[in-house]
């Protein structure tokens, strides 16, 4: 705000800043925790709501935690989303401080398609592309053996028929 009231409105700006702590600590923020999944334990990245606010809090990608700022009063219910998962919605009180809350998601049901797609997908491509190009050079061979055999044949048939 301050380089654009300068340039375009010929305004000087001062900000001063009465401290350098930036984030509350998480001792003093309403609600925190980490979301993961009910799999492997694996961090999940996905999103924190508060029902009756307008504001979405999203887990950190690393190790899927989030704080969400909220004031002192009877009761929040919080929401926990993320894309291929069912989210979950717990109820929590402030009036004894900042609470600890995380959420473990289940997956969403997926339906398991035919048993050999499993083989295919599985950790062996390689051993998969190495067949492939086998047969590929196999048939690039018996190709060639047979344009040959043709060839042959076509040569001498042609030669018996002249007296």
């Amino acid at each position: 705000m301050q380089d654009w009231n300068y340039i375009h409105a010929g305004c000087f700006e001062l900000t001063l800043e009465v401290s350098d702590d930036k984030w509350p600590n998480a001792a003093e923020t309403g609600v925190h925790g980490r979301i993961v999944s009910s799999l492997d334990g694996r961090p999940l990245p996905g999103s924190i709501v508060v029902r009756d606010t307008n504001y979405t809090v999203r887990a950190g990608k690393t190790v899927a935690d989030y704080h969400r700022l909220l004031a002192p009063r009877d009761t929040y219910e919080v929401i926990a989303t993320m894309p291929g998962y069912k989210s979950k919605s717990t109820t929590i009180s402030l009036d004894a401080g900042p609470v600890t809350l995380n959420f473990v998601l289940d997956p969403e049901v997926l339906i398991k398609g035919p048993e050999f797609v499993d083989i295919f997908c599985g950790a062996h491509l390689e051993v998969y592309f190495v067949l492939i190009v086998i047969l590929g050079f196999l048939c690039l061979i018996f190709k060639r053996r047979m344009k040959v055999n043709f060839l042959k044949h076509r040569q001498s048939g042609g030669a018996k028929g002249q007296p």
